[in-house]
């Protein structure tokens, strides 16, 4: 008498449920493939909307495994709920959105984020896409239409609005899908909008000062270098790019170390193990030094300065100034 396997089995059993003859074979595939997993398998009457879980349960051949329909719905608008309860007194916006009904729901956090006055009473969508950029709100409209389509699941995106007090504040907009239908098509996606005004500033100030230290990086005769604590470049002048032969992009973002091994760094030095151990001496002392003699393959002279940058607070690093010192050492030959 032959055994009946376990795929045809729950197979017989999907069918059974309302499942159609392709998402059961679908199932019994994984069930072959996997020994758990969740799947989302159409179905009909009152397990319309479920998924099929498969628990590994041991036994002693090792195949034996749990099977569970779980009502997905209920389950998710309980999520729903729970999650827009749990973030009601917080600063963020909670937002939920029907695709099927077209309808969306705030949580009371968008009157704290807008800064509404008391007087107002409604504020929902309509107030939100008034108060962003027009391209901002053609973007959210399509963002809207994507998720319909299911040409999206989730999406996160930073953008200004301006509050009700006519302050204008960054925020980040972020949201996924939470439910679907029977035949997996989006029906409902939830969100939450958080205020990130003041990292936005603090952002925009590190750029300022990056930009002005690059200004004076620029004016400087001489080739200059910084590195933050593990020697990553964070910035170099145009002369220190000419002195090395590397452009900018292939050195910021990049260990001095990692470029000073590549042999296109190290057939330019006149004695590149001596160069290293010096630079290795004067980063272990933690020491400024000046004046350290550096002698090409081509027979041109520098002199390097290293500066170590300390810091309490962290936020520490190294600091190199390079000059080329070729012409004076040859004028100083010439007289002797």
């Amino acid at each position: 008498m032959p055994v009946p396997r376990l795929g045809d089995t729950v197979r017989d059993m999907l069918l059974g449920f309302g499942a159609d003859h392709r998402s059961a074979g679908e199932f019994e595939e994984m069930l072959r493939e996997k020994t758990s997993f969740r799947m989302h398998v159409p179905m009909t009457g009152s397990f319309s909307g479920s998924e099929v879980c498969v628990v590994p349960m041991g036994g002693s051949t090792g195949d034996r495994r749990l099977l569970v329909v779980v009502p997905r719905t209920s389950v998710t608008q309980a999520e729903s709920r729970l999650y827009m309860r749990a973030l009601e007194g917080t600063s963020d916006a909670v937002w939920e959105m029907d695709l099927e009904a077209l309808t969306s729901e705030w949580g009371p956090g968008l009157r704290r984020l807008l800064r509404v006055p008391d007087h107002v009473q409604e504020v929902g969508v309509g107030a939100w896409l008034q108060r962003v950029p027009p391209e901002v709100a053609q973007r959210l409209l399509e963002r809207g239409r994507h998720y319909r389509e299911g040409s999206i699941d989730r999406h996160a995106e930073e953008y200004p609005i301006r509050c009700f007090d006519d302050t204008v504040r960054w925020v980040l907009d972020r949201g996924c899908v939470l439910e679907r239908n029977a035949a997996g098509k989006p029906i409902k996606v939830v969100g939450v909008v958080t205020d990130i005004d003041r990292l936005k500033q603090a952002e925009e100030g590190l750029a300022r000062t990056e930009h002005r230290l690059a200004e004076v990086f620029k004016a400087f005769g001489a080739a200059v270098m910084l590195e933050d604590e593990q020697h990553r470049i964070l910035l170099v002048n145009d002369v220190m790019c000419n002195f090395t032969g590397f452009a900018r992009h292939e050195l910021v973002g990049r260990y001095t170390f990692e470029v000073l091994a590549t042999e296109r760094a190290a057939t330019q030095f006149a004695d590149h193990p001596a160069f290293m151990r010096r630079v290795m001496k004067l980063i272990n002392a933690q020491e400024a030094s000046q004046c350290n003699e550096l002698v090409l393959r081509d027979g041109r002279s520098f002199e390097f300065d290293y500066t170590p940058i300390v810091s309490d607070k962290g936020g520490g690093g190294h600091f190199w100034v390079c000059r080329d010192v070729t012409a004076r050492h040859r004028l100083e030959s010439d007289l002797r």
